[in-house]
């Protein structure tokens, strides 16, 4: 699976390198009241906070999303980028109360879709008992949404602080053991929607743009700023390859299948003193 993980990111990855002309291709409290529209008070940022991911918004936006999910005392008086974030903005928000939630505004092309079905899948697994945590949306004011559109297209929604720390290399063992777990909990969910991702088996539908022919004739294709990584690119090709007749096989062959989390890496589990205390980001369930 890690090696299938790593061919999967060639692809998506690769995606965005090619010139697009040549390519194209959970809780509901009944007492929260509606969200007020008037301006917030004004927020500050830590100086020194750690770096974000790749993306920010604008004041107005995060205002905006703060809005849907705040009121009165609730309301942040500060916020602090994370250190992670590398797809969606994430940043922590600190309330008048001392309280700490992560906000996340979604940067994926504004597919609601796909906050419907990862929001889903959240709350089935919040129903089960499990050694660790696993991200819990704060419902939005007025409704039990845990998920609100904003002006700009995008989703934005507030989860609950997991203790501990990224496990980074730490821990194998113990993320191995919540890895079974997780997978025999949602071996058991019951969701009715259709997943908006395509199975990973399908490697090469893993980006919208992406197809067999024109995946291998700009992976293979004299690039100069792809030569520095020329041998890798030739070793995971070639994996690929290898792999394309046994996904056949082994799709004709009637075996069990099930959702799964999709990008379960130490970036995205916390450990305390080791052991797992939460797994992050499920966006990528398939």
């Amino acid at each position: 699976m890690q090696r299938l993980a790593i061919i999967t990111s060639l692809l998506s990855a690769g995606i965005d390198a090619f010139s697009p002309a040549r390519f194209l291709q959970p809780l509901t409290p009944a007492s929260r009241s509606a969200p007020s529209r008037t301006r917030l008070h004004p927020l500050t940022a830590l100086q020194n906070a750690p770096k974000t991911g790749q993306h920010s918004v604008e004041d107005d936006l995060r205002d905006e999303a703060i809005s849907l999910f705040f009121q009165g005392d609730d309301l942040p008086v500060k916020t602090t980028p994370t250190s992670g974030g590398v797809n969606n903005v994430v940043m922590y928000v600190e309330t008048n109360k001392d309280k700490r939630y992560i906000l996340r505004i979604y940067n994926n092309g504004n597919k609601s879709e796909k906050v419907v079905w990862e929001h889903e899948i959240l709350a089935e697994l919040n129903r089960q008992q499990m050694s660790f945590k696993t991200p819990k949306p704060l419902p939005a004011l007025g409704d039990s949404k845990t998920h609100k559109l904003l002006s700009s297209g995008a989703e934005c929604c507030v989860f609950e602080i997991i203790p501990g720390e990224l496990a980074k290399t730490t821990s194998p063992r113990e993320v191995g053991k919540a890895t079974g777990e997780l997978c025999d909990a949602m071996s058991k969910m019951k969701i009715d929607l259709e997943s908006p991702i395509p199975p990973y088996y399908e490697v090469f539908d893993v980006h919208h743009s992406l197809n067999k022919e024109g995946f291998y004739r700009e992976i293979t294709r004299p690039r100069e700023d792809l030569e520095s990584a020329r041998e890798l690119i030739e070793f995971l090709v070639e994996e690929i390859r290898k792999i394309e007749p046994k996904l056949d096989l082994w799709q004709t062959m009637d075996l069990p299948s099930q959702i799964i989390h999709g990008d379960l890496h130490y970036d995205n589990v916390m450990v305390v003193d080791d052991v797992v205390s939460g797994l992050l980001d499920f966006e990528f369930c398939e």
